[in-house]
């Protein structure tokens, strides 16, 4: 009896030394993502900036393209008469 309790005692602690490596590899694992997905969020924030302006940008134009339509259909209208 004696025998398979020293098995089982080397076994286990075997079992937990390996188990706390693997506990460490994954918090260094997790560490590692949370930092990766907080730059992530940085470049978003900035991506999300850009469409803004391009976003301001194009509407911006659109008036401006509405604008000079309006007139040229205006100046087209007064040549054709």
């Amino acid at each position: 009896f004696k025998q398979f309790c020293d098995d089982t005692t080397t076994e286990k602690q075997r079992a937990v030394k390996h188990a706390e490596e693997a506990i460490e590899v994954l918090k260094a694992d997790i560490s590692k993502h949370a930092s990766d997905a907080t730059e992530l969020t940085k470049e978003i924030a900035g991506h999300d900036e850009d469409i803004a302006s391009w976003t301001g940008d194009q509407k911006a134009a659109t008036k401006v393209r509405e604008i000079e339509r309006a007139d040229y259909e205006a100046m087209h209208k007064d040549y054709s008469e």
